[in-house]
């Protein structure tokens, strides 16, 4: 894969595709273990991630069938934008429509696995809340990680989306703060969390613009 893939995260995404279209079977080994050598210095880190990203339209290139997929579920709709206009018009009707989808989605997916499992309406309710709150942010990491770099072009057309993005941004650090505890303060960890967000995403969109594929930064959107 040299000839490809020059600085790259994906070589082992590339061969794993490879041998599936191929028709052979991968099996996951947990005992494996892949020692990396990290960059520690700032700007040759920056520069690292930068180069990986750039291997990303690049793999969209070799294997054009498969395509990043943004899946957006019906009831997630409906739920967001019940919470979202219950925000804005700071209304309790909508508000209460959004406990009212989560309610019936519950319900519905009671009734069709009720012969399977025990579990109560209310236990499938709070299943389904997570899995919307999930959603968003997944979205959320993907505004972080492809679109971080827009926000100088959008903040002197609408500030208020420029927020939006950084907000978004921001939430997506803090998860991977939490969840990662690392070593560090939070303000720390948001500043390294945006050089390699930023260094990463650069490289995407530059890579992108080369190869004049935007598969990576533009999603087929799949309505279920």
């Amino acid at each position: 894969f040299g000839d490809t893939f020059f600085y790259s995260s994906l070589e082992d995404v590339d061969l794993c595709w490879r041998l599936q279209d191929g028709g052979f079977e991968l099996e996951y080994r947990p005992q494996g273990r892949i020692f990396h050598k990290h960059r520690n210095a700032l700007l040759a880190f920056a520069k690292r991630r930068y180069d990986y990203g750039t291997s990303e339209p690049i793999l969209q290139k070799l294997h054009p069938s498969r395509r990043k997929r943004l899946d957006l579920p019906g009831w997630t709709l409906l739920f967001w934008a019940a919470v979202i206009s219950s925000a804005i018009l700071k209304s309790s009707f909508f508000a209460c429509l959004a406990v009212a989808i989560v309610t019936s989605e519950a319900l519905i997916k009671k009734l069709k696995i009720i012969k399977t499992t025990n579990l109560g309406a209310a236990e499938i309710a709070l299943s389904c809340a997570r899995a919307h709150i999930s959603f968003m942010l997944g979205i959320f990491s993907f505004i972080s990680r492809y679109y971080l770099v827009l926000i100088l072009l959008i903040l002197p057309i609408s500030a208020y989306t420029a927020l939006i993005f950084l907000s978004a941004h921001i939430v997506a650090g803090v998860i991977e703060f939490v969840v990662r505890k690392p070593k560090l303060n939070l303000l720390a960890f948001l500043f390294f969390f945006s050089v390699e967000q930023g260094s990463y995403q650069a490289g995407v969109w530059a890579q992108s613009w080369r190869e004049r594929i935007f598969n990576p930064i533009n999603p087929e959107i799949d309505l279920k």
